[in-house]
């Protein structure tokens, strides 16, 4: 089986809302307004926006495989931001039956040539919360850094997030703090 990233198509938008209806995937978004509607994915698809490129994951599988040639598996969003320095980002999840099966490192290794490709960048920061174990030991073991840390509001209370970088030496690396008040 291989994997494949393809234009995200408004066929994909029941699929793609459904992923993001799974509390399972939708707790690891950084998104404090929930996951997307159909009708919300199916404008992503048919209406790109400038700053913004969408992706369907796809594994193609061989005939043994006992899946279909190609079987959606998850999406992935690749942004533009700008800091001191012009950086990429994305957003990526995969469906629950297929994480932890290598999909998503695979996905994820194509990110620098697609964003490098797209737009000419090639640092990339990606947030991602802190208690989000696998998903923070896949971007270590791909290089990632920790670049600066906050607390974000999500549908279970507040969060620690973390943004994590390709080039963390771009970034400096600040703690976002509350004050209560002067000192």
């Amino acid at each position: 089986m291989a994997i494949r990233l393809s234009p995200l198509e408004p066929r994909h938008a029941g699929r793609v809302a459904l992923w993001e209806l799974d509390p399972a995937v939708a707790s690891g978004l950084l998104r404090p307004l929930g996951p997307a509607s159909v009708g919300e994915v199916m404008e992503r698809a048919s209406a790109p926006s400038r700053d913004r490129v969408h992706y369907i994951i796809e594994v193609t599988a061989d005939r043994v495989d006992r899946l279909p040639p190609v079987c959606p598996v998850g999406f992935l969003t690749l942004a533009e931001g700008v800091d001191r320095v012009r950086w990429g980002s994305f957003e990526i999840a995969l469906g629950v039956p297929w994480q932890g099966r290598g999909w998503g490192r695979r996905a994820l290794e194509q990110v620098p040539g697609l964003l490098m490709a797209w737009r000419g960048l090639e640092a990339i920061k990606v947030g991602v919360f802190e208690d989000n174990a696998r998903a923070t030991g896949l971007y270590r073991s791909l290089g990632y850094e920790v670049v600066e840390r906050s607390w974000l509001e999500s549908t279970g209370g507040r969060r620690r997030a973390l943004m994590m970088s390709n080039r963390p030496d771009l970034f400096k690396k600040r703690e976002v703090g509350f004050s209560f008040g002067p000192r």
